[in-house]
């Protein structure tokens, strides 16, 4: 199988991370506050790097993504998204049952303030990374206990891929570049904006979804992928112009 070029693999990467959402809500959970859409899209981010083919997201892509998560959700989440239809890819169910698991692992008391200390610490030495055996280490020790059906290898690698993630989010860099703060100014102000935009309301899928969630929406089209893809700040490198291809209501 032919390796993607680096246009192919962020297309795809986009596509699937606006799949999983889309799928999140309809399948899942569209009763969420802004920031628990946000927390959520971020955790989508980092389990979809994992899920890729060929080298892992950078950074700056997987900044790029969740800008493209908030700007095409942000302006379209108070209309119908329509239905998914009966079958879910397997890739899609997959990084479905991740997430949630995620969020399960998220919910235990004191877990998330004694694991981003110890995100913390590792940012700060780029020879380490969290691990999930440093987290089984840290959670014996402050004797948090995280459900045995949960806190499986690949759970805890989810949970470790994310946390870093949020932490790297949250880190303003001593020594970036002027261009890698102007990315970090652009994404913090989609998610301000975003927040402001929704807060005021209880879930941010208002109004409510027929039950078969089937009224057309806008929200797939090319127009709104091209949109959403092209006014951030770091660009992938150019390829052969390709069209946009709206792939995710087949």
């Amino acid at each position: 199988m032919p390796v993607p070029s680096d246009q192919e693999r962020l297309t795809q990467a986009e596509e699937t991370l606006l799949l999983l959402i889309r799928t999140y809500l309809q399948r899942v959970s569209s009763k969420l506050s802004a920031t628990e859409f946000v927390e959520m899209a971020k955790a989508a981010v980092a389990l979809l790097d994992k899920d890729q083919s060929g080298p892992s997201l950078s950074f700056p892509e997987s900044k790029r993504l969740l800008y493209i998560a908030l700007q095409t959700f942000g302006t379209q989440l108070s209309q119908p998204i329509p239905a998914l239809g009966e079958q879910i890819p397997k890739r899609i169910a997959n990084l479905l049952a991740r997430l949630v698991r995620y969020q399960k692992i998220m919910r235990t008391g004191g877990l998330e303030a004694t694991l981003m200390t110890l995100a913390a610490q590792t940012l700060e030495n780029t020879a380490q990374r969290l691990s999930p055996d440093m987290i089984r280490t840290a959670l014996e020790n402050s004797r948090i206990t995280i459900a045995p059906e949960l806190a499986t290898q690949e759970g805890l690698e989810d949970l470790a891929r994310a946390l870093f993630f949020k932490l790297q989010l949250q880190t303003p860099s001593p020594t970036a570049t002027k261009s890698a703060q102007e990315i970090a100014e652009q994404l913090n102000q989609a998610i301000a904006k975003f927040t402001t935009k929704y807060q005021p309301l209880t879930e941010v899928t208002q109004p409510q979804w027929d039950n078969d969630l089937s009224v057309s929406s806008p929200l797939f089209t090319p127009s709104n992928f091209e949109t959403a893809s092209n006014d951030f700040t770091w660009q992938p490198p150019k390829i052969a112009d390709k069209s946009s291809k709206d792939e995710t209501n087949s």
